[in-house]
């Protein structure tokens, strides 16, 4: 048992600041001391509960080594779970500290005959594992040792890994680390772990129970699923997923998961989804602020994106150039699924629906708001979005445009499928979408429609049934409508379609007391309305900044008699804008002459309006009252025209001035 008594008398320092030094222990504080003493005896608790415990040895040590004299990564963990020291390795004290040094710890066997496929004691107490603060500690397993794995968290067990590489690991269900504790991963890189026997069962870190947090981590070439999560909780955040030859990501049962901030970059779905493969039950998973892209799978039935059960939501998401057979980004099989504030573009079906497949049963849904759903491709129907699911499908504010398929509609398809259930929009753009089946933007199958909830903007409903709702406009294969769209392109927060001007989506959105009103926000998080309603579809465009209103005014009047004439005024300031005229001319010149002495100048006359702007036309310039200072002029009721001060006016005043005083004392 450790106590320890800061500040005691003798200990030449004070933890408090500003303390004096030396200064003895008066009869209350040391009762106080005492008393705090006698406490801690009797209750066993220490003041003190961690150690730090140094490696020096990157030679790997099991449950039958002798002891050298040195302290290897095995021996630190025995010690920090036993708080007991372990050859040179300092007893364990609580919530112990294992410091590693750099370079490589490679691993040949198994601890223990107990445990074949542990490289390493499993971590039963509260213990963080960090590396150098410069160098890398590696923590790898031979190429000719058996399976193994590097760690095991038990029920009790609370790990914490900091800064630290591990690779080459490969162990049935867990190549790295199995955890049915608490275990948290901070600045770590996981790299080729797994064996070929890996694609479809095993994981690099297996969730199984317990809780997780994950952050600022690298996994990279790993033939695994990167994070397998079951029944458990589990935190993502600032990750790194690349190139990877499994799902970074597979989610089972009852699990809760967040993952923010975080990449998915060319992986490759071997057997499975190439992203995230979600199998939850009654659990849900968040994806917020994440990207997406250039993710792969071959496999029959899977996606970037797949979801089978739970409540799964995208919110803030990038999901661009992904390739899977259905549904290039998002396939929902079941349950609840959200997508918001996203951009899912440029993404591949080799079958159908380009971006999103929806083949869900009856109680089922798919939401998509304030999302952009362009230049995606389909080599069968559905450019974006393809359902024959029995479960419903709701889209608000969302804009569907550019996109393509080789069968049937452009944007969005619904097969002649008995067992379909309602698709309805709201607020939404589907138009500027191709195909080669004379349906660009939608098909609907043979007693299968689209349920419009109002203010819409459809291209053409060639080939689309649509049951029409207030507000909406509805082109036809003869007459299409061009919403007037800018390019893809990075508005600031995501990438969008933004409005051009003369859009007829502008300010044509539902109004609150519509039965689905616009969001209140749009993808970029502006606040809607911006003007006389909301715009249809995922941006709301503020309003084109038009011309300079008139130009500033002309030049004043002249200055007075007595003395000479003031210097030019400054310019007056631009006219003010005002919407949609072009952009306004310089500001007037030679702004009014300044009057002298006592006199005032002239009434200055305002500028004729710029030919460019729609803005009012500069208003006259009122006439100063008569003062000391000789200003000529000052502004005019508009506020923004033709700002004229009379600098030389009040220099003249001051010199005036001067010779009074002069004057003045000439006389006393």
């Amino acid at each position: 048992m450790v106590i320890s008594m800061i500040g005691s008398a003798g200990s030449g320092a004070s933890s408090a600041p500003g303390a004096r030094r030396g200064r003895p222990l008066g009869k209350a504080r040391l009762a106080s001391g005492v008393i705090g003493l006698a406490f801690a005896l009797a209750s066993g608790t220490r003041a003190a509960s961690a150690a730090t415990i140094t490696v020096d040895d990157l030679t790997q040590t099991t449950a039958t080594s002798a002891a050298d004299g040195k302290c290897s990564l095995a021996e630190a963990i025995t010690a920090a779970n036993s708080d007991a020291a372990v050859d040179s390795c300092a007893a364990g004290l609580g919530a112990d500290v294992i410091q590693l040094p750099a370079g490589a710890f490679d691993l040949l066997s198994a601890y223990s005959a107990a445990l074949p496929n542990d490289a390493l004691p499993q971590i039963s107490s509260k213990l963080t594992i960090q590396g150098p603060e410069s160098g890398t500690a590696t923590i790898q397993r031979d190429p000719v040792a058996p399976l193994l794995r590097f760690f095991a968290v038990t029920a009790t067990g609370n790990l914490t890994l900091k800064k630290l590489s591990f690779t080459k690991g490969v162990s049935p269900y867990s190549d790295a680390i199995g955890s049915v504790g608490t275990l948290t991963v901070d600045s770590c890189t996981f790299r080729s772990n797994g064996g070929s026997q890996d694609a479809v069962n095993y994981a690099v870190l297996d969730i199984t129970g317990g809780t997780a947090t994950i952050s600022n981590s690298t996994f990279s070439a790993n033939k695994a699923y990167s994070v397998f999560v079951q029944d458990a909780q589990a935190t993502l955040s600032n990750d790194t997923f690349t190139a990877n030859t499994a799902a970074p990501m597979h989610l089972r049962g009852s699990s809760v998961i967040a993952v923010s901030g975080s990449s998915f970059d060319q992986n490759v779905g071997s057997g499975g989804p190439s992203a995230i493969f979600a199998q939850l039950t009654s659990g849900t998973l968040a994806v917020s602020d994440s990207t997406f892209t250039a993710n792969v799978t071959p496999e029959i039935g899977s996606a970037t994106i797949y979801s089978q059960g739970g409540t799964v939501s995208l919110t803030r998401c990038t999901v661009d150039g992904n390739q899977a057979p259905y549904g290039g980004a998002v396939q929902v099989q079941g349950g609840t699924f959200t997508i918001s504030d996203s951009t899912l573009s440029n993404n591949t079906a080799s079958q159908v629906g380009g971006a999103i497949q929806f083949a869900a049963g009856p109680t089922s849904t798919l939401s998509v708001k304030n999302s952009t759903l362009s230049g995606n491709s389909s080599q069968g129907d559905g450019g974006a979005i393809w359902t024959d699911s029995a479960g419903s499908i709701a889209l608000n504010n969302v804009t569907i445009s550019n996109n393509q398929a080789a069968g049937k509609g452009g944007g969005l398809a619904i097969p002649a499928n008995s067992s379909v259930g309602t698709v309805t929009l709201s607020n939404s753009i589907v138009a500027g979408n191709k195909n080669t089946n004379a349906t660009p933007d939608c098909s609907t199958g043979s007693g299968k429609f689209l349920t419009s909830h109002g203010y819409n903007l459809i291209g053409s409903n060639a080939g689309c049934t649509v049951v029409a709702g207030s507000g909406d406009q509805i082109g036809t294969a003869t007459t299409p409508i061009d919403a007037k769209l800018a390019p893809l392109a990075n508005l600031g927060a995501t990438f969008a379609h933004g409005l051009l001007a003369g859009s007829p989506a502008v300010d044509h959105a539902a109004p609150a007391s519509a039965t689905s009103p616009c969001e209140p926000k749009d993808q970029e998080g502006t606040a809607r309305p911006i003007g006389a309603a909301c715009d249809v579809g995922a941006i709301e465009q503020a309003p084109s900044s038009g011309g300079q209103g008139g130009t500033a005014g002309g030049s004043g009047g002249a200055a007075g008699s007595n003395d000479a004439a003031g210097a030019p005024g400054l310019a007056g300031e631009a006219g003010a804008s005002s919407e949609g005229g072009a952009s306004g001319s310089s500001a007037g010149s030679n702004a009014g002459r300044g009057g002298h002495g006592n006199a005032a100048g002239t009434e200055a006359t305002a500028g004729a309006p710029d030919s460019g702007g729609s803005g009012g036309s500069g208003h006259a310039v009122k006439r100063a009252a008569p003062s000391d200072s000789g200003c000529g002029c000052r502004v005019g009721d508009s506020g923004r025209e033709g700002s004229l001060f009379g600098l030389a006016g009040v220099a003249l005043a001051l010199a005036a001035l001067r010779r009074r005083a002069q004057r003045a004392a000439r006389r006393r």
